[in-house]
């Protein structure tokens, strides 16, 4: 018995008319048109947009067979979010991994998408009305780069020891934890092109996502953050311009100084009436206008004195102790400003009488 497809290989696309002889009866003439079915899509996988406002997704198809000497394939899809369509052509497939694959090479934003295959062979269309040749998939993307930034002004005049702390969410490293972000910093000058890099793009320490410099100088500095995909933070929700953060690393206007200005020594031994009064300016005052300070009698770890005064003068910023009712004995004074910069002195009070 001859195989009745073997004979419809050579009517490809055209129509053909079966009638049945049953010896004393024949059927009615049946019509159809012959389709080879084109190739059936077995999987497809997709790769995300680099970046939150990039448009280079991608995706891959496998089919169940090569194609044909003279087939050919067209695939058409419509990005359901955007309502964009658009279309690309196949003449020939690649075999990887035991499949014949496709790889779009249009680059796809993010959204979703439904995609048809259309199939010909010569001047004919091929079967392409099958559940296999219809897929939807979706085009995701990373969260946007963000980052926040705090500071630690310098701590004395002339110091190397403000810092910058830089925290970063979004992009590839919220999924992938082999990823990374990395950060640049320069000075600010007025001159847009000519930046004084202090640190090129450089990783965050190990896989963290906050990084702190430290060693800095009081100066203006611009901070910018990206990921290891090369996907740098951007203003208005990751769709505006590349974000800049100016930093301002400030220190004292002078430098720390405690200056003894007055002292009057006991009238008599044994007598409690000396004085001594210390003027105290630069380094950074206490946001109550006053510094740091204690008086141990004999030793640092003496008596505290508690019989004091002081008084602060807004417009030379000068701040003022005087220490009272003290006795003739060695004295330990320490006085520090907010951030704990210190000056210490030994102070000898004799009896004048």
């Amino acid at each position: 018995t001859e195989s009745i497809n073997s004979r419809f290989i050579i009517c490809f696309g055209k129509i053909i008319y079966i009638r049945v002889n049953l010896g004393c009866n024949v059927s009615n003439v049946i019509a159809y048109t012959y389709l080879k079915s084109a190739p059936n899509i077995v999987s497809s996988s997709v790769t995300k947009t680099t970046c939150y406002n990039s448009s280079d997704g991608s995706l891959a198809i496998a089919f169940d067979r090569d194609l044909e000497p003279g087939e050919t394939l067209s695939l058409q899809w419509i990005n359901t979010t955007d309502n964009v369509s658009d279309q690309e052509d196949i003449d020939e497939l690649s075999y990887e991994d035991g499949k014949y694959m496709y790889r779009v090479k249009h680059q796809l934003p993010f959204g979703d998408y439904e995609l048809k295959l259309m199939g010909f062979k010569g001047s004919f269309n091929t079967y392409t009305d099958g559940p296999q040749h219809t897929i939807k998939f979706q085009i995701g993307k990373y969260n946007p780069v963000v980052f926040t930034t705090s500071k630690v002004d310098v701590w004395c005049k002339g110091g190397y020891d403000g810092q910058i702390k830089i925290d970063a969410t979004g992009g590839i490293p919220e999924e992938v934890p082999a990823a990374y972000y990395e950060y640049r910093m320069n000075e600010w000058t007025d001159n847009p092109d000519d930046l004084i890099y202090y640190k090129d793009w450089t990783k965050f320490d190990g896989d963290a996502t906050s990084q702190i410099i430290k060693g800095l100088p009081k100066g203006t500095y611009k901070i910018q953050v990206r990921d290891s995909n090369g996907c740098v933070a951007r203003i208005n929700g990751g769709l505006g311009d590349e974000k800049l953060e100016i930093i301002e690393i400030k220190e004292p206007d002078e430098a720390f100084e405690a200056v003894e200005t007055y002292r009057k020594n006991p009238t008599a031994f044994g007598r409690a009436d000396g004085e001594l009064t210390y003027k105290v300016t630069g380094g950074t005052i206490n946001s109550d206008n006053t510094y740091n300070f204690e008086l141990r009698e004999s030793s640092i770890t003496g008596p505290v004195t508690t019989v004091y005064t002081t008084q602060y003068d807004a417009s030379t910023k000068e701040f003022y102790i005087t220490f009272k009712a003290l006795r003739g004995m060695d004295y330990y004074l320490s006085i520090s400003d907010k951030n704990w910069t210190s000056a210490t002195d030994k102070v000898d009070a004799d009896n004048d009488g």
